[in-house]
């Protein structure tokens, strides 16, 4: 797995970045069996400093994403191009 890094930012003992998960599925994940699929997501970490070290993590990514990329459903939209879709078919269905 290798995240990227876009946005570094922090507070005082609290440091956080956005940016990019990816990776390959080699192994299962909750009932989804190895695929092989690759993923890219976006996600933010942030970051507990004490005594120079990390002493806790918290992190939060688009799982839905992750999943439609894992089973191939969805055709690999994301959650925003889900919602700007469903938005646009429903002000078509207005207009017409």
């Amino acid at each position: 797995m290798v995240y990227r890094y876009a946005v570094v930012i922090a507070h005082r003992h609290f440091p956080g970045s956005w940016g990019q998960i990816s990776g390959t599925q080699t192994g299962a994940f909750r009932e989804i069996k190895p695929t092989g699929n690759t993923i890219d997501v976006g996600g933010i970490l942030i970051a507990r400093v004490a005594n120079a070290k990390i002493e806790s993590a918290y992190s939060v990514f688009d799982g839905g994403d992750m999943l439609r990329q894992l089973q191939h459903t969805d055709h690999h939209r994301t959650t925003l191009e889900i919602f700007i879709g469903t938005l646009f078919e429903r002000v078509q269905h207005l207009t017409t």
